[in-house]
């Protein structure tokens, strides 16, 4: 509208000054001068409103690019030459995309194609001319990334927009690195949990199971088949005690529970609980630094089997010496049983009463020379004189 008005105005300033003011008739020199200085005046605005725009491109924190339906470069600004090491605007104008895409790879500014240059350049054509909308990315001759998107416009000419994408690319190789490595660590992890002689779950702050090996599943099958993750410690005892799978809570499974659950997430002794096989665990159970509770549980079968074994052996012990106390005790004779070393191991009663007075010495473990000496201090022995005793 402006530029109408602008048109309208110089037509309008040119007629009156070529008009003769005494005849009133239009001479043709004059109407020439003013149409020029017309054209001039308009030709000076659209080059002041075009270097206004360019200034404005320049401006941009991006690559700037215009090609006409022809495919010749319209306009482009600053940045986008920088980019390219292109010459000014005014010398680079209808140069054609595929003379400017050559050029480019030529001074080895597109690393990407280096070493396969002309097939790069078939499949850039051919990306460019397709007409499809699309942004891809672009690794550039400083090592820095920009993102480029091309838009055929309703002319048929074709927009390019480029913009510096660097740190972008750079945090999400590093978000990619950290998550490559955290993956590493977890299957480390997972693969070192199913590699220990034990059933062992992780929970995290919350005491939901987030990891767990499969010797875990062999002690308890009734989990198979089951979404174990996620759930909480409670949630699996429960469950557990709900299908009668913890022998140590039948018949008192409230009170069991709430045993059970008193004190999650401090550290306690180890526990010894029997699973539903029947088989003896030693449970341990270990708070974590940051949150969280590791369970390992070690089959305690054998140890339980061993100490129970013991405890019988030394029943039965008991009982057998028990059984040979009352034997010798009830022999009529005194009886004294003395070991290598000359040392008491056991006597009777009559024994006691037929050496009445060494008998505070006959205690497990005093020697027959001790138990003897104390005899003779007393009297035990009238007819050892002093002699004797002294030899």
């Amino acid at each position: 509208a402006v530029a109408v008005a602008s048109v309208a105005w110089l037509g309008l300033s040119a007629w009156a000054i070529a008009t003769d003011s005494r005849t009133g008739e239009v001479t043709a020199l004059a109407l020439g001068m003013a149409l020029l200085a017309s054209v001039w005046l308009l030709l000076r605005a659209a080059d002041s409103e075009r270097r206004r725009w360019q200034h404005t491109l320049d401006a941009m924190q991006a690559g700037i690019v215009l090609y006409d339906a022809d495919d010749r470069l319209v306009l482009s600004n600053a940045e986008f030459r920088s980019l390219y090491q292109l010459e000014d605007s005014l010398t680079t104008r209808g140069m054609q995309f595929e003379e400017l895409l050559r050029t480019r790879v030529l001074r080895g500014l597109v690393p990407e194609a280096v070493g396969h240059e002309e097939a790069w350049i078939a499949e850039r054509l051919a990306q460019h001319r397709s007409g499809e909308g699309r942004s891809f990315l672009r690794e550039m001759a400083d090592s820095r990334w920009r993102r480029i998107t091309e838009q055929r416009l309703p002319d048929g000419s074709r927009l390019g927009f480029s913009v510096d994408i660097t740190e972008l690319v750079e945090n999400q190789r590093a978000l990619d690195a950290a998550r490559h490595d955290a993956e590493r660590a977890h299957q480390l992890l997972h693969d070192a949990v199913e590699a220990m002689p034990a059933a062992v779950e992780i929970y995290d702050r919350s005491d939901r199971l987030v990891l767990f090996n499969q010797r875990m599943l062999l002690l308890y099958p009734h989990m198979h088949g089951r979404t174990l993750l996620g759930e909480t410690f409670e949630a699996l005892v429960r469950n557990a005690v709900a299908h009668a799978k913890v022998p140590d809570a039948l018949g008192r499974e409230e009170q069991w529970l709430a045993e059970r659950l008193k004190g999650r997430g401090r550290a306690s002794a180890p526990r010894l609980q029997q699973a539903p096989s029947g088989a003896w665990l030693q449970i341990y159970e270990t708070p974590m630094p940051r949150g969280g509770m590791v369970t390992v549980r070690l089959d305690a079968s054998e140890t339980v089997q061993q100490r129970e074994a013991l405890h019988a052996a030394l029943e039965r012990a008991a009982n057998e010496h028990a059984l040979l106390d009352d034997a010798i005790e009830s022999l009529p004779d005194g009886f004294a049983l003395y070991d290598s070393d000359d040392r008491l191991l056991l006597c009777n009663q009559p024994y006691r009463e037929i050496y009445r007075d060494s008998a505070p010495a006959m205690i497990v473990g005093a020697s027959f020379e001790s138990i003897v000496r104390y005899g003779l201090e007393r009297g035990q022995y009238p007819q050892a004189g002093v002699t004797d005793v002294d030899r």
